[in-house]
């Protein structure tokens, strides 16, 4: 996304991102739900930014992120969920 937005004249702001509150699970179930908890936050961003770009009428974003992002995140989310 960094580069997607230097080519389109974009600034990039980068800020601190916390760690997990939870830094070791106990089973591996507990480990592949916090994983998939993580993908279904990750994925709701994604979708919230396509949203925004829906709105102000930007087709190419949409389009990459459908492309790049989204098929990439329904996949890690059913490998998971499974």
């Amino acid at each position: 996304l960094m580069k997607y937005q230097n080519k389109r004249g974009g600034r990039i702001v980068l800020q601190a991102i916390a760690a997990p509150t939870l830094q070791e699970w106990g089973t591996l179930h507990d480990a592949l739900q916090a994983a998939l908890d993580l993908e279904k936050q990750v994925n709701k961003s994604l979708l919230d930014l396509h949203v925004t770009a829906s709105k102000n009428t930007d087709a190419h974003l949409t389009n990459m992120l459908e492309e790049d992002f989204l098929e990439e995140q329904v996949e890690s989310i059913e490998k998971l969920g499974n």
